[in-house]
């Protein structure tokens, strides 16, 4: 996660879009795994879509609390232009 934040941070924009792609990724990122987790799961019996909704956002919810956490830690700077 830290390469991710620090390759965001040397981009020339602003603090608050980088942190709008910041969730975006790792959101994408969570729920990708998810649904590779589920692709694995669905041949033990969890072939439904509501398993597949579980294991999807489960880990896109826990990412954002997980994001908002870093955040606080590590805060973005704003390059001058």
């Amino acid at each position: 996660m830290k390469k991710l934040w620090n390759y965001i941070d040397k981009k020339n924009i602003k603090a608050t879009t980088k942190y709008k792609f910041a969730f975006f990724i790792i959101i994408l990122l969570s729920g990708l795994l998810g649904y590779i987790l589920w692709l694995i799961f669905r041949n033990f019996g969890l072939s439904s879509g509501a398993w597949m909704f579980c294991f999807i956002g489960y880990p896109v919810l826990i990412s954002f609390y997980i994001t908002v956490l870093y955040a606080y830690n590590h805060e973005f700077h704003d390059k001058k232009r």
